[in-house]
């Protein structure tokens, strides 16, 4: 199982502008996906190329202006699509933990998530 933690008020996942054909994605969500993978990258996190994957996301937050859970969690895989897994359909079960707490203070602020090849999570 691997660990890492991104620091700050965790963003949900925004609606995608579409433009013609094109889904874009906002600025404030690319911003967020990128910064959880570098988080990923500099945590050690390394790919699970082909194996299925438990996910699991915890979210503290200061107060309750918050995503809802389902679009807080879609923008940490998304970010770590091609850094933790090749995409993030492989992810097919969330772990005990996943979800929404609360902690004092904005400091104190975070994400910690855990990833693991499903197989070896139950040896």
């Amino acid at each position: 199982m691997k660990k890492f933690i991104i620091p700050g008020h965790a963003k949900p996942k925004g609606r995608p502008r579409i433009i013609g054909k094109r889904a874009i994605t906002p600025e404030p969500t690319r911003r967020w996906e990128e910064k959880v993978g570098w988080y990923a990258k500099h945590g050690g996190i390394q790919m699970i190329p082909k194996s299925e994957v438990l996910f699991t996301a915890k979210f503290y937050f200061s107060n309750r202006q918050h995503g809802d859970l389902s679009n807080l969690i879609k923008a940490i895989e998304d970010g770590l699509n091609w850094i933790a897994y090749k995409d993030d359909k492989q992810i097919r079960r969330y772990g005990t933990g996943t979800g929404i707490y609360y902690c004092k203070g904005k400091k104190n602020e975070r994400v910690e998530v855990e990833i693991c090849e499903l197989e070896r999570a139950f040896r």
